[in-house]
């Protein structure tokens, strides 16, 4: 199989379609030349095209949905650099992002893993996460610029009308000396990106830290993991004296407490997704791939704390026998789903009835097919060889007869 041929034309074309009509959409966003550049020293754990594909292309896709960035080739525009590092003592992947914009503050946002022992399909994965992640950050510090920007156009003189009652009574130290017009903020519906902006607009310049920060924790809680992350990235970024405190706990929930969470709730999620027929082992892998490339990330980027290291460690190896628990039992109930063809096989042979080939054998056991696919088949008068994939969870097992004695056993 070719595995560098991963990018669909879909993506082909949305990429081609965002640089046609970047400057259409420049009123609305801010417009950004896209530069790219990797610093990997002779090291290649994919090829070129698919860590470009598998990172670059991810973060730009998420970035792009954003909508506050548009994509254009004029040199005039501000700059979007997205740098891939890998760093091969270490076998970890980096990937930073930096926007550069006259009219707007730099921002910098960058996402780590680990893609030590990982197999192809893992190493791929790895460099979409950091993709992802990277994105992730991005989109957040954008809306919390975004949000600024907003704040700037509508400025007021501030006024005691111009506060909630709860907030004129907040020393000016915990808040902006400038303030919007007067709006009470009200809970977004739950995880409505489109409302976040403007939430980031009133956290920044009207709430205290401290209510910004226990905002971020209530959206972490209820699972709206981009909205927590502007929230606390809008703490973390506050030029405000006097409040080190949670400027330093929103920077620890940002590279630890919501990713570790994140990782949590989706362990948490396996028994639903495991009752779930509609959700087969790709699904199952995706969601295990995705905890586990939380937990990678936050080991690399907490590398100084040995306290965090030791507990994600121990998630990180949980996460590993959970995988090896759940094979080991989609195997045997692979095995137990086919017990009846078997048993049905070895009454056909002592009747007579053997079927010689594979239309005959697919009609003959059609009631005890509905989870698997017959991949292969080998019949003669006296021997059957067959290989059957099982529909769900891809495992593949061979039943073989020969005068009579049947073997079934799991390939690899």
């Amino acid at each position: 199989m070719n595995q560098g041929n991963k990018m669909t034309l879909g993506k082909q074309l949305f990429f081609t379609l965002i640089l046609i009509f970047g400057s259409a959409l420049a009123h609305a966003s801010i417009a950004v030349r896209v530069t790219t550049s990797f610093y990997n020293e002779n090291w290649f754990p994919l090829s070129a095209k698919d860590m470009r594909e598998a990172a670059i292309d991810t973060a730009l896709d998420d970035i792009s949905r954003k909508g506050l960035l548009s994509f254009v080739k004029k040199k005039s525009a501000g700059n979007l650099d997205l740098k891939v590092t890998l760093i091969e003592p270490a076998q970890i992947v980096k990937l930073t992002i930096t926007l550069n914009v006259d009219e707007v503050s730099s921002a910098v946002a960058t996402a780590s893993t680990s893609i030590e022992d990982l197999d192809f399909n893992g190493i791929y994965y790895a460099f979409e996460h950091v993709g992802r992640e990277a994105a992730s950050r991005m989109n957040a510090k954008l809306t919390v610029i975004e949000g600024q920007r907003k704040h700037k156009r509508d400025l007021v003189k501030p006024t005691k009308q111009a506060l909630p009652d709860k907030l004129t009574k907040t020393p000016t130290s915990q808040r902006s000396i400038i303030a919007t017009k007067p709006t009470k903020p009200t809970k977004p519906a739950v995880c409505q990106k489109e409302s976040i902006t403007k939430f980031s607009q009133e956290m920044g310049k009207v709430w205290p830290l401290k209510r910004t920060y226990r905002y971020g924790q209530k959206m972490k809680e209820q699972r709206c993991y981009f909205a927590a992350t502007v929230a606390f990235q809008t703490v973390a970024s506050a030029d405000s004296e006097g409040d080190e405190a949670w400027k330093k706990l929103a920077s620890e929930e940002l590279i630890f407490g919501l990713p570790v969470f994140e990782a949590k709730q989706l362990s948490l999620d396996l028994s639903s997704l495991l009752q779930d027929q509609s959700k087969g082992i790709n699904d199952i892998n995706g969601h295990l791939n995705r905890i586990e490339q939380l937990y990678r990330q936050v080991l690399v980027e907490n590398e100084q704390s040995v306290a965090h290291i030791i507990e994600v460690q121990r998630l990180l190896d949980e996460t590993h026998l959970t995988r090896r628990a759940l094979m080991a039992v989609f195997e045997s109930s692979t095995m137990a789903s086919a017990s009846p063809i078997r048993m049905t096989m070895e009454m056909k042979y002592n009747m007579g009835t053997w079927p010689k080939d594979r239309d005959q054998f697919e009609k003959d056991f059609k009631p005890y097919l509905d989870d698997f696919e017959v991949i292969h088949l080998e019949a003669d008068s006296r021997k059957m060889t067959v290989r059957l994939r099982h529909l769900r969870w891809l495992t593949k097992l061979e039943l073989s007869f020969d005068n009579g004695r049947s073997a079934m056993r799991v390939l690899n």
